[in-house]
């Protein structure tokens, strides 16, 4: 399933540069990223992420995919997982071979506290910590070592969520994380009459990044879900020092009692199941953010989500 799902996106990656290159009819010049790493949903995400904010990416799972992307598309930075197979092999390279000295780099990893780069290479390598891994951290490395401003630089809810977030300043903001568009709507529409900015994202990773970088006060995140289930986002959540206080609620189709144990003790403040009962989850938000009750001829009937 993981090299059917790497296969996909190599080949969506290619289909959508060769679209760029028969119907361009001005050459806009966008700095080029190769990705190097062997994790779907992490590669899926960091060219979502490079695409919306105007780099150029492409796509490498091996050592020897990598060598060929950066020098055939003549890349201007590599992100690479050191942790891939043979990716340490790939750093010794880059550090050292002189075609490459122009190359900047970000080097992501589980244990990089004591890598260093040689003195010099030190202006143009940087290093980021996988767990702690978020998309404004990346896109700074980013636009300092190529001395380039994102034109998508200003993240705001509308980025995320299609829509307006002017009022998140006075109002309190809860992130849901869900694949299925109609239960994020479900609850955006209910929520939001309540006084509560809601921010949307549809998958795994998605959720994650945007965690970090809204820092929303409460999260509702989906159990079950494309390019990162809900365990292992909590985990990322709970890792990273700018959310780990973030409460999360889980959403799941499934009543085990096991599972809810487990999501206890994964640090998760709360567990509901769906169909959701609506006036059940805004009973549980008031247990950990501020805001108002109903408003004025409004009545919190029970209102089921759609599972």
């Amino acid at each position: 399933m993981q090299t059917k799902t790497i296969d996909m996106l190599l080949n969506c990656n290619q289909q959508l540069h060769q679209f760029q290159e028969c119907n361009s009819d001005v050459e806009i010049k966008m700095p080029v990223v190769v990705i190097a790493n062997g994790q779907p949903e992490l590669l899926r995400s960091l060219v979502g992420r490079c695409r919306k904010s105007g780099l150029d990416p492409y796509v490498a799972t091996t050592a020897i995919q990598a060598l060929d992307e950066l020098r055939q598309r003549n890349a201007d930075l590599l992100i690479l997982d050191i942790d891939m197979s043979a990716g340490m092999g790939i750093y010794d390279l880059i550090s050292n071979d002189e075609e490459m000295v122009g190359l900047r780099v970000i080097v992501v990893g589980n244990d990089i506290e004591e890598m260093q780069p040689k003195h010099s290479c030190a202006d143009r390598i940087r290093f980021l910590q996988k767990e702690l891994l978020a998309w404004p951290d990346v896109l700074g490395h980013i636009e300092e070592l190529l001395d380039w401003d994102s034109p998508h630089r200003k993240v705001s809810a509308k980025s995320i969520d299609g829509e307006a977030g002017a009022t998140r300043e006075s109002r309190p903001t809860v992130l849901c994380i869900d694949d299925d568009p109609d239960i994020t709507l479900a609850i955006k529409l209910r929520l939001e009459k309540l006084g509560i900015n809601v921010a949307r994202a549809f998958s795994g990773m998605e959720g994650y990044w945007s965690a970090v970088q809204l820092r929303p006060e409460a999260i509702v995140c989906d159990l079950n879900m494309p390019d990162g289930e809900g365990q292992y986002i909590n985990g990322r959540l709970k890792s990273h020092p700018l959310t780990r206080d973030i409460p999360v609620i889980m959403l799941t189709g499934q009543g085990s009692k096991f599972l809810q144990r487990e999501l206890f003790g994964l640090g998760v403040v709360s567990y509901l199941q769906k169909p959701l009962d609506f006036e059940l989850l805004v009973k549980t938000l008031k247990q950990h953010i501020p805001f108002a009750p109903s408003l004025p001829g409004q009545s919190m009937t029970s209102v089921l989500v759609p599972s």
